[in-house]
């Protein structure tokens, strides 16, 4: 299973954010990094099972993902 450190940033806090500005993740084993800013890549990208490493990311990143996305992060 692939492992990726994940950061997003938005327009505000989670009760307040309404943009995604950009998802960036690095690719924990060939150490690429890759920033996306189309929401429709995101949801790709977000659908596929990995290992997620990411400061603050249940409490914020995955939530507000999910809430602007409009899809639901089972991991």
């Amino acid at each position: 299973m692939k492992a990726y450190v994940i950061d997003c940033e938005s327009n505000g806090l989670l009760r307040q954010a309404t943009k995604i500005h950009c998802l960036c993740y690095q690719d924990i084993e060939t150490e690429d990094i890759i920033s996306l800013t189309s929401y429709e890549q995101m949801r790709e990208f977000l659908a596929q099972e990995m290992i997620v490493v990411g400061h603050n990311f249940p409490r914020y990143d995955k939530l507000v993902l999910e809430k602007i996305l409009e899809i639901s992060i089972p991991w």
